[in-house]
């Protein structure tokens, strides 16, 4: 090999992995600083593009979490509001029980149906202002969606559904009250009720009779609600009958959809003969009074239909609230698992690092030492020149 004094090829050779070692020395000191194994693009293209992907996924499911608990927030105000609705419905029942007794006069229900009044009042001051973050939740039928994931698939989304708790809208029914036959008509004759055209779409004919007696126009309209709510069409269309046997009138209920009281009148008319369709009657937690014995009767089959609605409201809300806890639980767990993923592609690990970093720095203690060596060597040409 040929002795040069311009080009020091030991002193090339030591700069070149001097400077790898000290790339690989900045590298482990950024890390370990950072605590990132990923701290730019080039330190891992594809990784990187990894870890992004799973950012998003992960702040998503931080902020669906956030929007379950809201949506678990709502469920537990809507049924802590529908719990006092259900103890003024009973009271209001209680009054009425009150009120069937004979024991009381009409001032005493007067009496009595004061508070009534006054506990409806309580009941719609409730359903208003009853609001979660400024929204009514208990004076309209809405449906709240939820964005419970973090794309934006119909998956990602449930609905809380809420009610019109109001004393208007609770348990209004669609009702027609039948009127009791004239006892003229029911000396040994068979009677065809045309019940539930509107709804069944076709009607359905109910035979009372043929009497072998007289009967008086209360036992009739008796025999034709049992009747009616014996007919399994009539049944499966939520067509009832509610007897009562204070004033002999039917109620007749409809609990899927509205009977039309005109098209019933014509068939009263022609083939009903044992009484005729009176009114469409309102039987909301709104028209309610117990100030006679017969309005005693009708509130209290009022307010047992309202119970049985605030009482499936309130399963349904439960029902979605422990749906709810399991969204969160199953989005916290997906949250964990993403961030424990993230970190074995994103984080340094420290063990691996602090070796290289010790590594690199005797390597660098070496090469500082080695160059000055091959710095000195064209030293000994010189030698050559005395």
């Amino acid at each position: 090999m040929a002795l040069v004094i311009n080009t020091n090829m030991a002193s090339l050779n030591a700069q070149r992995i001097l400077g790898s070692t000290s790339a690989e020395q900045g590298t482990a000191m950024e890390r370990l600083t950072s605590g990132l194994r990923i701290n730019r693009a080039a330190d891992d293209a594809a990784g990187l593009a990894v870890v992004t992907g799973m950012t998003t996924q992960i702040r998503g499911t931080d902020m669906a979490i956030r929007n379950a608990n809201d949506g678990i927030s709502i469920a537990q105000t809507i049924d802590g509001s529908s719990e006092e609705i259900v103890d003024i419905l009973q009271r209001v029942r209680e009054l009425g029980i009150q009120s069937l007794n004979d024991t009381y006069s009409d001032v005493n229900r007067e009496q009595m149906d004061l508070e009534v009044q006054q506990l409806k009042l309580e009941m719609d001051r409730i359903a208003v202002t009853t609001k979660f973050n400024g929204r009514p939740i208990m004076a309209d039928e809405l449906g709240i969606g939820l964005q419970v994931g973090w794309e934006t698939t119909g998956n990602d989304r449930i609905v809380v559904n809420t009610k019109d708790m109001s004393t208007a809208e609770l348990s209004n029914f669609s009702a027609y009250l039948l009127a009791p036959p004239a006892a003229d008509l029911l000396v040994g004759e068979s009677f065809i009720v045309d019940v539930g055209a509107t709804l069944l779409g076709a009607a359905e004919n109910i035979t009372v009779g043929p009497a072998t007696e007289d009967l008086t126009p209360q036992q009739v309209h008796e025999q034709l609600a049992a009747l009616i709510n014996d007919n399994a069409n009539l049944k499966e269309a939520g067509v009832t009958a509610e007897y009562n046997p204070v004033d002999g009138t039917i109620m007749l209920v409809s609990t899927i959809t509205d009977l039309v009281a005109a098209d019933y009148a014509a068939g009263a008319a022609t083939d009903l003969g044992i009484g005729v369709v009176t009114q469409d009657y309102d039987i909301s937690v709104n028209s309610i009074n117990i100030l006679t014995q017969e309005d005693a009767t009708r509130a209290i089959n009022t307010v047992d239909r309202a119970l049985e609605i605030v009482n499936e409201y309130r399963a349904e809300v439960g029902a979605l609230q422990n749906r709810l806890e399991y969204t969160v639980s199953n989005l916290s767990n997906i949250n964990e698992n993403m961030n424990a993923a993230r970190s074995r592609v994103l984080d340094a690990d420290f063990a691996k690092e602090s070796a290289n970093l010790a590594r690199t720095q005797v390597l660098q203690q070496a090469g500082m030492s080695m160059l000055g060596q091959a710095n000195q060597q064209s030293q000994s040409v010189l030698s050559l020149l005395q």
